[in-house]
């Protein structure tokens, strides 16, 4: 028998801003644990080392930077110009345009009709909101 309160609920996922330590990491645990089970009679660091298993806050804390490091280490990368370039139309590096000037991106100005930017399609415009 758990006596985790949160794996009682339903599966959950955290979700949290900032960088991946430990103490964001319990501190988005302890408002998930005060959302989802107010009346959970333990705190957010008995709660996590009741979700991983684990005998000590030391252990938790190990396991949950190197899980943070893992994730750090292994997301997906793109080079800057694979983000940049529009392989639909075979037009050149975005950002070559862009800052060499002239582009019709270089001409966005704000105007008193629904804040549309001049000289771009209506789609492309809406995205620069």
């Amino acid at each position: 028998m758990s006596l985790s309160c949160l794996s009682a609920a339903e599966p959950f996922s955290l979700y949290f801003e900032g960088s991946c330590t430990y103490a964001d990491f319990l501190a988005r645990l302890d408002l998930e644990l005060t959302r989802e089970s107010p009346a959970c009679p333990h705190t957010a660091i008995q709660e996590l080392l009741y979700l991983l298993d684990l005998p000590t806050e030391g252990d938790a804390k190990s396991h949950i930077e190197s899980s943070c490091d893992y994730a750090l280490d292994n997301q997906k990368q793109m080079p800057w110009e694979d983000v940049t370039k529009n392989y639909n139309v075979e037009q050149p590096l975005f950002d070559s345009i862009y800052y060499d000037g002239g582009g019709y991106w270089n001409e966005y100005y704000e105007t008193e009709v629904d804040n549309r930017v001049p000289y771009v399609d209506g789609s492309s415009a809406q995205s620069l909101r």
